[in-house]
């Protein structure tokens, strides 16, 4: 994923989910709660935060609540007309960067070796990444849109447009780590 997650962008659910992760419950208002949230991702991102585990971890709720958030997530994209400006489209990025952490922190018990629990885990995970492809693609201009009538525009103007598709289109494909 190449967006972080911003907590004024995510659900309360998953907000309280992810501070229980962090080892705070709380019943305080959400604007505290996402003050609190903000401030321990920025810890986590400078390396100060250690091993988070739900205290309260059921694998039958946990995958209930992913595929929920799978299914609200994909509604969204499908139903955006937006730009990545919108704050639609801000959260629907935070959110999939919290439902892909989440499932990536989902453990896998070697001993059972659950076969369900794994394919669960891995289709989830691949779903967080085809929603995150079907949302960047929807952003990629269309060269006919943004191209304009060649006999108004001048040389200058196409190549001034070229430039910047091409620099979209390289940065639109470049190769990122599965890790990321």
């Amino acid at each position: 994923m190449d967006y972080e997650m911003k907590p004024n962008h995510l659900l309360i659910g998953e907000l309280n989910y992810e501070l229980r992760i962090q080892g705070v419950t709380s019943e305080r208002d959400q604007d505290v709660k996402r003050k609190m949230l903000g401030r321990l991702l920025d810890k986590e991102r400078r390396g100060q935060v250690q091993n988070l585990l739900d205290p309260s971890y059921v694998s039958a709720t946990e995958r209930d609540d992913i595929e929920y958030a799978l299914l609200s997530i994909r509604q969204l994209i499908n139903e955006f007309e937006g730009t990545t400006s919108d704050s639609v489209y801000k959260r629907v990025k935070s959110r999939l960067a919290h439902i892909t952490s989440r499932v990536q922190r989902m453990p896998i018990d070697a001993e059972v070796n659950d076969h369900e629990q794994r394919d669960f885990k891995n289709e989830s995970y691949a779903t967080c990444i085809e929603l995150d492809a079907e949302l960047h693609e929807r952003f990629l201009p269309s060269v006919a849109a943004v191209l304009p009538d060649p006999s108004q525009a001048s040389t200058s103007t196409q190549q001034s447009i070229l430039n910047v598709l091409n620099s979209q289109l390289s940065h639109s494909f470049r190769s990122v780590p599965i890790g990321e």
